[in-house]
């Protein structure tokens, strides 16, 4: 029998023994790889390893095989979607009547989708409060695919944070398909009005016309601010028009004093000299207008209040004009979808229409279309109180 000290000595020479080991371990050079062949791979014959380690190795290879899925694997399904609307027609809503420049997104892109898909995508002009309609009804439709359509992002969301009458959609269920455009936008007078430029309204104690479509169009929205936050007195807000275009004429015509809206929706009354833009608005300035036409974030005496407002109308202006299904989409059928609108939107033929129209592409993806729509939700308190106290000055009038 070893003594105390004998058995001491044992454990320490066993030490050692295993450090070597370890160390000889860690420093082996590592094999040369096998260059690979042609030989197939055969799988091997012999019963499965079992015990602890096998089951987390099971469990590891399951759980990897559930979280990421194989490219192949997305593309059959793609494929599989692909097959689906072969022959079908899918329903294209337009929540304005014919002629504006939602309608006219739709029309360009419709036959482009169509020869893409080998579906026929049917436009459908559902008008009426500023767009709140054809957006319920879009909601409301069946989720297997077969109904798309574009909203005025900015309007549908304030309606929706407002409690505006008549709103039954919430725009967190959408799918989301993506966004088309965000314009860069412009205040416009006519070229003989009776106001040349914003700081002539902002002085003025005489009524001051503005005009818009309905109440839950984006236009509505960023006049209403925009005339709150710069302290235009005596202003008033004509809405009821079916299209922003036909309000752009009541403006060239003198029935009103001034339009918000896009500026590529404007430009062939811009470039006519029928309409004359006093103000621009969004993420920078537009390099097609003269440098004497004012950005709306650099106008002086704006209290705070002004500048939230300004804020306010900004951030909702960033929401553009999305594509959107139902709530439910097959999330597969949805990335389908996603796929086509983004191949239409690069398709050189498409592109040309476009630009013939002056409109233009600032895409943006569903997934960043879905956090742009969950911020837009999250206003403060204080924020959703200005908004609405501020829409609810101006009570639609025609």
């Amino acid at each position: 029998m070893l003594s105390r000290s004998g058995i001491a000595h044992l454990v320490l020479v066993l030490g050692i023994a295993a450090l070597m080991l370890a160390l000889a371990a860690c420093t082996a050079p590592a094999p040369t790889p096998v260059p690979p062949t042609s030989a197939p791979v055969v799988q091997p014959t012999t019963a499965p390893a079992t015990g602890p380690t096998a089951a987390a190795t099971t469990a590891a290879t399951k759980a990897a095989a559930t979280t990421a899925p194989t490219t192949a694997s997305t593309t059959q399904d793609l494929t599989a979607e692909a097959t689906f609307y072969k022959g079908k027609t899918v329903d294209f809503i337009v929540p304005y009547a014919t002629g504006g420049g939602y309608d006219q997104w739709a029309r360009v892109l419709a036959p482009t989708l169509s020869r893409l898909t080998g579906a026929t995508f049917v436009v459908k002009n559902v008008p009426g409060a500023g767009s709140v309609v054809g957006t319920n009804q879009l909601f409301a439709a069946d989720p297997n695919g077969l109904t798309m359509g574009i909203l005025n992002g900015a309007g549908v969301m304030q309606a929706q944070l407002t409690d505006a009458a008549g709103v039954q959609y919430d725009l967190a269920k959408f799918t989301w398909l993506g966004r088309i455009t965000t314009d860069p936008r412009v205040i416009t007078v006519g070229a003989k009005g009776k106001y040349q430029s914003i700081d002539a309204m902002r002085t003025t104690t005489d009524k001051v016309k503005f005009g818009a479509p309905g109440i839950g169009s984006s236009n509505f929205v960023e006049a209403a601010l925009i005339i709150s936050a710069l302290g235009i007195k005596n202003a008033d807000l004509v809405t009821g028009y079916d299209t922003s275009e036909e309000a752009d004429l009541a403006t060239i015509r003198g029935e009103i004093d001034a339009t918000p809206g896009s500026y590529a929706s404007k430009l062939p009354q811009i470039q006519s000299g029928d309409l004359k833009v006093i103000l621009q608005y969004g993420a920078s300035k537009n390099p097609g207008l003269p440098s004497s036409v004012p950005m709306l974030t650099e106008l002086p005496n704006v209290n705070a209040q002004g500048q939230q407002m300004i804020k306010i109308a900004l951030a909702l202006g960033e929401l553009g004009r999305p594509l959107a299904g139902p709530p439910g989409m097959s999330p597969t059928r949805a990335a389908y979808l996603e796929k086509v609108i983004k191949q239409a939107l690069e398709d050189p033929e498409t592109v040309a229409l476009a630009k013939k129209q002056t409109l233009d592409v600032l895409y943006m993806s569903a997934a960043e279309m879905t956090k742009l729509v969950k911020d837009g939700m999250n206003l403060s308190p204080d924020q959703k109180k200005v908004l609405k106290d501020t829409l609810a000055k101006y009570q639609p009038s025609k």
